[in-house]
Parts: structure tokens; sequence; C-alpha cells
């Protein structure tokens, strides 16, 4: 049955009752009625979030929008006035994202999801200089759309940091416009003093002064979105996490995405010589023009954090290295050097092997080694034994070795959720206990749909429990999580 909404100026305004999306927050609801809101769409907060101090918020942003929130590059899904239900504060009126839309998401690992259209996959590939000539200028539009709401902010001025800058709130067309949604998340920092703190942050796109700055209560530079912006560049480009690495000396024990970016090991930094083992998807970066190579440098690895580039500069360079003239922001029309990146072609065993490289450790030296050259030793007789005893021998012993180890085998996998509604699945986070969902200290999230993941070990639910609960490492960060394995399709 259709909601009823009214504005706060007495507008009505129709919406479904299913919403097309939804979020952690609430849902959006397509508009089926209303003079004014042609082209827009309703978020609709769950119960627990419709509080006085986001309804004012709302009406703050909804009065301060930043000056071009819809070009032909980009939408900016502003909140452009409060929506009320039975009189009570219930969402806001935003634009709609650009139509036949898929998350950036989908553009930031090795290989694109069989959801991606074909065409779609050949003019962003990778390894053609037309992929890359893509990218470069779906990079100058995701710059574009955030210079716009940076640049809104100054002296005496609202400012605005948008703190979960990440490609899951990036919406992307087949020809490289950009929408940026879930913006009613972000800081606020009013001309007049007073603050509007963003609330969540995601490990993985947060630079390392993340550490010592608390959100809700801290206010958050802009420079905090710099650091996020150019690892979302960079994932772009690469497929890859610009942190995604294992790493030797006093840094073996780094195995998250969030503790490397502490310790400062951006892969082709000045602590390069600690990387131990990296996916070849890395390569590519000495393939791109040494201008968006210092910047890299810069974003990760600089210095003082003002002297990371900004969205302007960042849109600024990849338009010039795309047309070899002025370095402006804008619609890109010419066409780009003869750019091209190298990578294993999907599904075949260089590809696996580069996808699984990431996840190498180096060796520990201890006597460990002893007692492993002992055991490749043992296997090699074991072997040779059953070489002697015939080919079915073998077949068996081989067979038997393969199984004692199936715990360090890895298989490449994707989360996948089937109902119709869901968007996500849910993961959860230090888990140990035999049944996650019983565990009182996991803590509980979600993933999109099509994220690639690494499988390379189980674990049984508790007895009575309803589903295997499976440990996977997460492809592009390397952080390991737990999901259900019915929340998994594999190769």
């Amino acid at each position: 049955m259709p909601i009823t909404l009214t504005t706060k100026t007495s507008k009505r305004i129709t919406v479904k009752d299913v919403p097309f999306a939804s979020g952690g927050e609430g849902a959006v609801h397509e508009i089926t009625a209303s003079a004014d809101y042609s082209g827009h769409c309703v978020k609709l907060y769950s119960q627990q979030f419709r509080d006085g101090a986001r309804e004012t918020k709302i009406q703050f942003m909804a009065s301060n929008p930043p000056p071009e929130i819809k070009t032909h590059l980009y939408i900016i899904c502003w909140p452009l006035e409060a929506v009320y239900r039975n009189g009570q504060f219930a969402g806001f009126v935003m634009p709609l994202a650009y139509a036949d839309s898929l998350q950036l998401y989908e553009f930031c690992v090795p290989r694109f999801s069989k959801r991606v259209p074909l065409v779609w996959q050949q003019t962003y590939d990778r390894s053609s200089s037309k992929g890359v000539e893509s990218r470069f200028k779906l990079c100058v539009n995701i710059a574009s759309a955030i210079s716009a709401i940076h640049g809104a902010g100054g002296p005496g001025l609202n400012a605005y940091v948008l703190v979960d800058l990440k490609p899951q709130n990036i919406l992307v067309t087949g020809d490289g416009r950009v929408s940026l949604i879930d913006m009613d998340s972000i800081q606020i920092a009013t001309a007049l003093g007073g603050v509007f703190p963003a609330q969540v942050a995601t490990l993985e796109y947060v630079p390392a002064e993340g550490n010592y700055l608390n959100l809700g209560k801290d206010l958050i530079p802009e420079t905090w979105d710099r650091f996020s912006l150019a690892v979302v560049l960079y994932e772009v480009l690469f497929g890859v996490h610009p942190y995604a690495a294992s790493f030797q000396g006093q840094y073996q024990n780094s195995n998250s995405i969030a503790e490397s970016i502490s310790n400062g090991l951006f892969v082709f930094g000045a602590k390069r010589s600690y990387v131990f083992s990296k996916a070849t998807l890395h390569d590519n970066f000495g393939r791109i023009p040494a201008s968006l190579q210092n910047l890299f440098v810069r974003a990760f690895d600089g210095g003082p954090v003002d002297t990371r580039p900004n969205a302007s500069e960042w849109g600024g360079t990849f338009y010039g290295e795309l047309t070899n003239g002025p370095t402006k922001p804008g619609a890109i029309t010419r066409p780009t050097q003869a750019f091209q990146f190298t990578a294993p072609p999907p599904n075949t065993p260089a590809a696996k092997q580069a996808s699984a490289q990431s996840l190498a450790k180096p060796p520990v030296r201890s006597g460990r080694g002893l007692v492993v050259a002992i055991c490749i030793i043992f296997v090699l007789i074991l072997i040779l034994k059953a070489c002697s005893q015939g080919a079915k021998s073998v077949s068996m012993a081989v067979g038997n070795l393969l199984g004692a180890s199936n715990a360090e085998r890895v298989q490449r996998c994707w989360l996948s959720n089937a109902a119709a509604d869901q968007t996500d699945v849910n993961v959860r986070v230090d888990c140990d206990t035999r049944d996650c969902a019983q565990d009182p200290l996991t803590k509980a999230g979600s993933l999109p749909n099509n994220t690639p993941v690494l499988l390379y070990s189980r674990r049984k639910s508790a007895s009575g429990g309803r589903f295997t609960w499976v440990q996977i490492k997460i492809e592009q960060t390397g952080q390991t999580v737990w999901v259900a394995s019915s929340k998994l399709r594999c190769e």
C-alpha cells in the first residue's frame, strides 16, 4: 500500500511501500506522486533513527546544499527537504542516482562479477588502452564530484567532510557518470561553529590519524577524505588496495589493511623494503604516468597530511594525462595515450595465483624451519615408497597428503545473497566460538554481494546451529571474517 508523506511546507508526496534499496539506517523508496519531485526519491529512516538530532541535520543540509549537486558528470544525492509521516519526522527527499548504475566497488576488484554487463567489462578492461582511458575518465568524474563538496566550504562557510568515502557509496553508469550516495552521514562544520558529526567510517579507507581521532566527538579534517579518495582511485586503476600485501621483518605481523595503514606500509612507499609478497596487480603502478605515481606517493607516504593531493588536483592531473593539454577537470573527449596494464586473464591458474599471492606470509626464522625440512623429506620418502607399489598407491598417498593439508588450500569464492531485496551479505568479525551467531564478543557487519573472497578453512556451528560458519579472507583488503556457508558461491 502506498505511503503518504508531507514536507515541512505541506507538500504531499506518495511513495511505494516496498523500497528499491536498503541500508543500515533505513530504506529508499520510489516516488509515485509528487508535483515537485519528479526524478527524486525518498529515504525513510528506521524507527530508531528518527530522532531530533537527525531531523535538525537534514533540515540544515536542505538549506545549505553545495552550489552544484547535479551536472552532466555527476549527481550528489543531497537531502533537499525533510519529510514527515503522521506529523513525525521520517526521512528526506533526494535526487535519484543515474539509472542503470552499479556500485563503484564492481570496478575496484581484480575482475568484474557476472552482474556487470559485458559491454561495460569491455569498456573498462584494464588490459586494453581503451579500458585504461575509460578508467582515467571515471577517476576525473569521481574527483569532480568530491571536489564540488569540498569546494563548497571555506573560511566563514560551512565545511563538508564525507568521512566514510568508499566505493560502496559511489554509483557508476556504463559511460562513467557517478552518483554520490549516503550523503546524510557526512560531517558538517557550520559557519557558526557548530558540528554535525559523522558516526561511521570504514577502516580500510581511514588514514593513520584515525587512530587518535574520535568519530562523533573530534572534528575530522578534510585531509581525511583526501586519503580515502586516493585509496578509491588506486583501487579503480589496479583492482587492489594500496596497502594489500604481506610483510616481513618488524612488520611481519601486520595482518590487516588497517594495521598496514597505521604502520605506513604503502607498497611503493618508504617502507617498501618490508614487502614480502604482493599481488601482481600492483605491478601496473609502474605503467601509469609519473605525475599520477607522485600523487599516490604524496597521498600515502608524503609526510604532513595537508600535502596530500586534494580532489581538484587529482581531477586536473588525470585530465591532463588524458588530453595532454590544460589540466582542468571536465568531460573528456580527446583520446588518451596508449596506457595499457597487464594482468592475468580471469579464470586461469595465473589469475588464481595472483589472487592468492597477497596472502603469503614471510617465513618465520626459527627452529620450525628444521621441522619443515624434515617433513618434506618424510613426504618424499612416502611418495617414493608409493611409487614402488604402483600408480594406484601413488594416487592414494597423494590423496592422503592433500587431505592432511586441506585446511591450507585456498579456494576463490564470491559472497552471494539470493534474497531479492538484499544487496549485502552479513558477516562476523572476531568469532571465537563454533557458532559465530552465539558469540557475545563477535562484531556483526555486512559486505556487498559479489565481493571476491578466499576460502581457506571451515568451522562447523554448535549443536543446533542453523549454518556452517566459514572463515574467509576478503580478497581486496586481506581482512579475515566469518560468513554462513550458504552465502558463498565458489569456483
